[in-house]
Order: C-alpha cells, then structure tokens, then sequence
C-alpha cells in the first residue's frame, strides 16, 4: 500500500504506515514529515516566515468531552495567497470557503516514529508555496531520504499541477511494484 499525504497529511501517513503491515511506501506532498519528538511548529520556526502564520485564525469550540479547545484556519480573504496563489480566483474562493479547521494541538504536538525510516519515500516539493517554506520541505524530504521532485506551485499544488503530483505517485507506485 502506498501512502499519500498534503500538508499536515504528511503526519497523518507517517504515523499510519507504522501501524499497517502492508505499507510499503509515502508520497508527501508539499507535506510535513516530522522526526520522532518534532512538532510542526517547530519546524516551522526553524525556516524563514510564511504569509500562513499572519493569515491563521484561532476558534475556540467544544470538544467531544465538553473539553475546549483551539482550532486553525485560514482567513478567507488571505486564503488564496497564502494557500493557492496559482489557483483559479473562483475555484481558490471554493476553497477558502469550504475549508476544514485544524486543532492547534496538530501543529504543537510532538510527532511519534516516522516511517520514513522504514519505508521508502517520495516529496514533492512546491517552489512557491506560502504555507510550509520550500526551504523546510527541501529539509524535511532530504532528512527522510525522499526522492525528491519539485514544480512551480503553491500549497494548492494538486489543484494547480495535477500532473506533477500524479507524476509522482506513479512513480512511486511503479517503483514499488
């Protein structure tokens, strides 16, 4: 099984592939891929600013136990910048709109064991994104080991360079054959 992920995704695979038997490989995409203990800000923080950080806003809500907590998004009016620069205006607006909150504990929390250690690994990096600083994909693919692709794009880059990323995954689904 390969395993894809997009910004904070990267975690997500990351942390799953340790838990499946038949992973067998990860594709990040303009993704995060933390080392065991690192948190996603302080990846961030490593690298030079983002329009991402002056663009989050913070909504405290419930959580399921009555517990409160914070969650993350874009400002809808910065959301194309900082998001998909490269993306159709009408199309960016859809998903300014219709974004999903992340919880603050998301990027605060310190990653477990990566499967990047394990498993082989693709990144594709996007040189214009201004949500995670090229500089720190660039690190975090070559820290992993990653064969590393990049294409102009920003953090859209699924909308914006769909035959880059689909590029890819093939790659790396035919490499894993």
């Amino acid at each position: 099984m390969l395993l894809v992920g997009h910004s904070y995704g990267g975690v997500v695979i990351s942390g799953a592939a340790g838990e499946l038997a038949n992973a067998a490989g990860l594709v990040f995409v303009t993704a995060f891929a933390p080392e065991q203990g690192e948190s996603l800000t302080g990846i961030v923080e490593q690298f030079p600013a983002t329009l991402m950080g002056p663009a989050l806003r913070q909504t405290v809500v419930r959580a399921e136990h009555g517990d409160k907590v914070v969650e993350l998004s874009i400002d809808r009016s910065q959301f194309p910048a900082v998001f998909a620069a490269d993306v159709p205006a009408p199309a960016a607006e859809v998903m300014a709109v219709s974004q999903r909150p992340i919880a603050l504990a998301g990027f605060t929390e310190a990653a477990g064991e990566p499967a990047w250690r394990v498993l082989p690994s693709w990144y594709l990096v996007a040189a214009d994104d201004q949500a995670i600083h090229v500089d720190a994909q660039r690190f975090m693919a070559q820290r992993a080991g990653s064969h590393i692709a990049e294409t102009a794009g920003s953090h859209a880059v699924m909308v914006s360079q769909p035959t880059a990323v689909a590029d890819v995954i093939l790659t790396a689904a035919r490499t894993l054959r």
